[in-house]
């Protein structure tokens, strides 16, 4: 969308929406840009912006509608180039990285580790936008996605392609004997579960990729 610096007072705009009708009507609002520069999103130079939105997660499948509507509060033209509707990245891997297996005093915690990789994104500098990480910890053997402890991961590091991220665990637990996985989820896609073996690990299966 093209944006300038002409009529701060005045917010000519672009309002985007999702419905499941070719109307206005029951539409939710995704976001709005103004054409001043100086209005939400703020820029600092007249030029061509690139702007991006999450439809909602009852946007899948046939039948749905992106609907633009211009607002011209001064009576300014406003000019958008194109719009393209592209699906986010999957979860292409994930795992339980370190440790395999880990022995704790009552009161203390430690330290686990998980990767993931979703092509062309975690390949980026940093910590994925979108992107949220889990250690679950439960009594038994059992699916992780059955679970329900579960404790926020904090990025870590790049290792190559992959994103790491870390959780410190154990500190309230009462003694005994348990299990650990990882869990992934990048904007609104499922849930997709890590687990460990000596190679390197992967999706949890229960076999091959296991909770410690």
């Amino acid at each position: 969308m093209y944006r300038d610096g002409g009529y701060s007072t005045n917010a000519d705009r672009i309002k985007i929406f999702f419905n499941n009708q070719p109307s206005l009507e029951g539409a939710v609002l995704i976001d709005s840009i103004n054409r001043s520069r100086s209005l939400y999103p703020v820029v600092p130079s007249d030029g061509w912006y690139l702007y991006s939105f999450l439809i909602p997660e009852t946007g899948a499948g046939t039948g749905k509608y992106i609907i633009l509507q211009a607002i011209s509060a001064y009576g300014n033209n406003m000019f958008l180039d194109s719009l393209a509707i592209e699906s986010l990245g999957d979860i292409g891997w994930c795992n339980l990285q370190w440790p395999g297996s880990a022995t704790i005093n009552v009161g203390d915690s430690t330290w686990v580790f998980a990767q993931i990789w979703i092509d062309g994104v975690t390949s980026q500098s940093g910590a994925t936008p979108g992107l949220q990480a889990w250690i679950g910890v439960n009594n038994e053997n059992t699916n992780p996605a059955t679970w329900t402890n579960w404790i926020p991961m904090n990025f870590n590091v790049d290792v190559g392609n992959n994103d790491e991220y870390m959780a410190y665990i154990g500190q309230n637990l009462a003694p005994g004997t348990y299990y650990y996985a990882s869990r992934f989820k990048y904007y609104q896609s499922e849930y997709k579960y890590g687990g460990f073996n000596a190679s390197g690990g992967g999706f949890w299966d229960g076999t091959n990729n296991v909770s410690e």
